[in-house]
């Protein structure tokens, strides 16, 4: 009884909210299906419709403040978008974006925390930067190596802290980043079978084919490397998630 009372007095206390979160979810979900559908039966380009679906689901999760599955999805979006698609820090940008999200909602409920020694952290960052402009072959190799390996460590690192607050919340975001590992491991297994990449791009799939599809020397074996393209980064990749 009491504890039926307290829940009734927290949702009267907010049926605005909860009556805004349920009218966005439900549109949210239609318009990400459709789009995915307009994809797969070749009324929109794929890669767009890859692009919009991540958009809604990432909104959407935010709209349910499930950061752990947000930060899941930003390393997603950030294998297809950035790497495999080849536009470079997308993922990053929205990583901020959620970054000093939480840092505006900050509550006892979602704490505000720092890493520590912070400032060797500052050094790392001070100290790439003239490295990654003097190896910098193009624009591709500025805009993509220092944001994402140096800037993105320190990033990605500190939404780990944020996210992962406690135990609980620990073991989602490590099961969450499994079931990402699984999923992309049963893609590259139906890459290596079929041949096919769901939501593949025309331009990569020319350039594979200019290099043989990494195929072995003397032999008609194959090397796939799903949305990283190159089996060398794919295989790192998998080796990482088994930890």
């Amino acid at each position: 009884m009491i504890k039926s009372g307290v829940l009734g007095e927290k949702t009267s206390k907010e049926p605005g909210k909860s009556l805004l979160l349920v009218s966005f979810i439900f549109p949210a979900l239609a318009i990400a299906i459709a789009v995915i559908f307009g994809g797969l039966l070749g009324t929109l380009n794929i890669s767009t419709a890859a692009l919009v679906t991540c958009v809604m689901l990432f909104v959407l999760l935010l709209a349910l403040r499930q950061y752990g599955l947000a930060v899941t999805l930003i390393i997603a979006a950030h294998i297809y978008i950035d790497w495999y698609l080849g536009l470079e820090i997308v993922a990053p940008a929205i990583a901020i974006g959620l970054f000093f999200l939480l840092f505006i909602i900050r509550s006892p409920e979602y704490p505000w925390v720092a890493p520590r020694a912070l400032w060797l952290w500052g050094l790392l960052l001070v100290l790439a930067i003239a490295p990654a402009i003097r190896g910098a072959l193009g624009r591709y190799d500025l805009a993509y190596y220092y944001p994402n390996i140096f800037f993105g460590a320190l990033l990605m690192f500190w939404l780990g802290m944020l996210i992962a607050k406690d135990r609980k919340h620990l073991k989602i975001l490590i099961q969450v980043l499994a079931l990402l590992g699984t999923m992309l491991a049963i893609h590259t297994i139906v890459q290596d079978v079929t041949g096919t990449v769901f939501f593949g791009s025309a331009r990569v799939n020319n350039a594979l084919a200019e290099i043989s599809n990494f195929e072995l020397s003397n032999s008609n074996a194959f090397r796939v490397g799903s949305f990283f393209q190159n089996p060398d980064w794919n295989g790192t990749f998998f080796a990482m998630m088994i930890f």
